[in-house]
């Protein structure tokens, strides 16, 4: 079965001297204790979700390349989306930006586009949880 053939190989390689095997989850309780037995994948490091500063900063970094209409707020957008991980973060600025192109081009306007905080919202409500309102 999979999880012996793993078991083995993880095995077989933490023998060998400064080899270490490394592996990622986001369900931490559906790993196998056999896994996770001394020798083995015994440490645990949680990397948490971005705090409100962070997810400031990820939503800039994530919109640089975009036109942002006057009505977006960094700030407001980082604190509606609190629990967010990063990966949504830059999840709901891309749809923010298609949401933006679709809206444009449907006008004529494929150029120069502006991504409003509606488009934001309407990202948001397809990607996060549903109390995050911009308002």
């Amino acid at each position: 079965n999979l999880l012996n053939h793993l078991l083995q190989l993880i095995d077989g390689v933490v023998k060998s001297e400064g080899i270490y095997i490394i592996g990622a989850t986001n369900r931490v309780e559906l790993v196998d204790s056999a896994q996770k037995r001394a020798g083995r994948l015994n440490k645990t490091i949680e990397i948490a979700y971005p705090d409100e500063g962070a997810r400031k900063t990820l939503f800039g970094l994530y919109l640089k390349k975009l036109q942002l209409d006057s009505d977006v707020n960094l700030l407001q957008l980082a604190q509606v989306t609190d629990g967010c991980s990063g990966a949504d973060i830059k999840e709901i600025c891309n749809q923010a930006g298609l949401n933006a192109f679709k809206r444009e081009s449907a006008q004529g306007r494929s150029r120069n586009y502006l991504v409003s905080a509606q488009d934001l919202q309407l990202a948001l409500n397809e990607f996060a949880r549903p109390k995050a309102k911009v308002a």
